[in-house]
């Protein structure tokens, strides 16, 4: 397989990774958010978060960059559950706690108003991206043996034991323990990017495809590490999910209540696999080429853009611009050789000496 390590890297790094400057934007947008959020609340004598967790893929620093920047930004608010009292003293419901965090969230500031929905509530943006704000409780519970444990309920249809903080804990742990490198955010967070570019890499997917949370855990459950070959370990970890999704469909939240993310018959998960299917011939033909030239077009047609193939003609019109420049050179040079050679011989047939007589200081006399 012909080695375009470099080239997948510089794709990762130059249409795949989000720009500092978009990060920055959204951690403003969040932290203001938050302050929103603890001031209102305190303002009318609401319970007090506990803290709040940024969860998903911008926790997991896996988020790609699209044109229209159409993110989905997820931060988690949690509170302790006897602070949760509702109007009769019982405990709020998940309705009622997720409507008081949007009354706090919508204070006629933003150009959309938030969207109250089933698990959190949304905040969309004009540059195109949403933040999603879900409402967790703090559950604490004393065993048998006198011991406190805690454990986190998400505020959905019904109060249901979920905590998104799990998945950036396994998402790190799997990270460090799959990777062979350390630098560059680790081989299997970039590979993780850039599968998770390829399964958006057409509008028309991305409503239909699967998740980015079970992208994921497909991902990691196929990786193929190649250290200094991201673009072995991209080529091979794709065939493995392929080949996965072939033989069984089930995709498992690798943290509690360890649920089904796809089930057998999930059809997002049977869409990603038709796809795969579909550009299974570019996969064959990026092991198959025999040139850099022939691999750069087949991860073109694998992505469906013209970066790689960009980069081909870019070093070979590099290429070219050296070698025209070295041949001008060249040709300079040998010009210079011929009239030094000329003047030698001139000198040879004849002493050289001036028609005109030459004062001792250097200037021209009339005699």
């Amino acid at each position: 397989m012909i080695d375009c390590h470099k080239h997948i890297v510089a794709y990762h790094n130059d249409e795949i990774t989000l720009p500092q400057v978009e990060r920055n934007e959204m951690r403003d947008r969040r932290d203001a958010n938050r302050s929103r959020i603890k001031n209102r609340l305190k303002a009318e004598d609401k319970p007090a978060p506990a803290f709040f967790a940024s969860q998903g893929s911008y926790a997991d620093k896996t988020m790609v960059k699209y044109p229209n920047k159409d993110y989905d930004i997820d931060d988690g608010v949690y509170f302790r559950k006897a602070a949760l009292i509702g109007p009769n003293g019982g405990d709020m419901s998940p309705l009622q706690a997720r409507k008081m965090v949007y009354d706090a969230l919508n204070d006629g500031s933003f150009a959309t108003p938030p969207e109250l929905h089933t698990n959190c509530i949304r905040v969309r943006y004009a540059a195109g991206y949403n933040v999603d704000v879900p409402i967790y409780r703090i559950v604490t519970q004393t065993d048998a043996f006198g011991d406190e444990k805690e454990y986190v309920e998400l505020a959905g249809a019904e109060w249901a034991r979920s905590d998104a903080r799990d998945v950036s804990i396994w998402f790190d742990a799997t990270n460090q323990n799959l990777s062979p490198d350390t630098e560059n955010g680790r081989q299997f967070r970039r590979i993780v990017r850039d599968i998770k570019k390829l399964t958006n890499s057409r509008k028309s997917w991305r409503k239909r495809i699967l998740s980015g949370y079970g992208t994921t855990i497909l991902a990691a459950d196929c990786f193929v590490a190649s250290e200094g070959r991201d673009d072995y370990a991209l080529y091979a970890t794709l065939l493995a999910m392929r080949n996965r999704l072939q033989w069984n469909l089930v995709i498992e939240s690798p943290v509690p209540p360890y649920d089904e993310v796809a089930g057998s018959e999930d059809a997002r998960a049977n869409y990603l696999l038709q796809r795969l299917n579909e550009l299974t011939p570019h996969i064959n033909a990026i092991a198959s080429a025999k040139s850099e030239d022939n691999a750069l077009d087949a991860w073109s047609g694998l992505y469906g853009d013209t970066y790689f193939k960009d980069r081909k003609s870019t070093e070979r019109g590099s290429a070219v611009k050296s070698s025209d420049a070295l041949a001008a050179g060249l040709a300079v040079a040998a010009r210079i050789a011929e009239g030094v050679a000329a003047l030698s011989t001139a000198r040879e047939k004849s002493s050289w000496e001036p028609k005109e007589a030459v004062s001792k200081g250097g200037g021209r006399t009339n005699a």
